[in-house]
């Protein structure tokens, strides 16, 4: 494998894409897609589970990549596809849900990783994804997902945890609104 495995580097590299995905929002969402960004996210997440620095960075990073998928007004199913590769191919939630548990005691990683478990459940109904079958079983299936995992347990504990935290909170609520609906 040729990327790095230090846990400063990987750190600096999701927040170097946080703000390329905030530079350019739509195409800098779709270029992370191509370049194979998420790919490198998920394996420093699974390389070093035990790095808070690169769990929370690499949430945080996530959670702005769902949420530019939120604003991609893309009818293709590019979008879609990347959203289903990170559920299914890549065991996404399972991680996010693992840093959670890893590191109760952070508020941040807490914050960003109820951030990406909230956006990416939201930009499911984005897109344009029902205008096609194949993304709206796409939508069903992440949606399926999130509601088998332990996702709504994690987030109850983030926020009992942090009950001050207006961050954790808000996106707490948003989280169980939208789920549990």
């Amino acid at each position: 494998n040729r990327w790095p495995r230090h846990e400063l580097v990987l750190a600096c590299g999701c927040e170097f894409y946080h703000k390329f995905i905030w530079q350019c929002l739509r195409d800098g969402v779709l270029a992370f897609s191509r370049l194979g960004v998420m790919d490198v996210i998920v394996a420093s997440m699974k390389d070093l589970p035990d790095s808070l620095l690169v769990q929370s960075t690499a949430c945080h990073t996530l959670g702005s990549f769902f949420t530019g998928l939120l604003s991609t007004l893309s009818t293709d199913n590019k979008v879609a596809q990347e959203k289903r590769r990170f559920v299914q191919d890549l065991d996404g939630i399972d991680l996010i849900l693992k840093a959670m548990t890893r590191f109760p005691d952070s508020a941040a990683l807490q914050f960003s990783a109820c951030e990406a478990l909230v956006t990416l459940y939201k930009c499911c109904d984005c897109n344009g994804d029902d205008d096609d079958n194949k993304a709206s079983s796409i939508t069903r299936m992440i949606k399926e997902a999130i509601d088998k995992s332990d996702a709504v347990t994690a987030i109850d504990k983030a926020m009992a945890k942090f009950p001050e935290d207006i961050g954790i909170q808000g996106w707490g609520d948003a989280f169980r609104k939208i789920v549990l609906a």
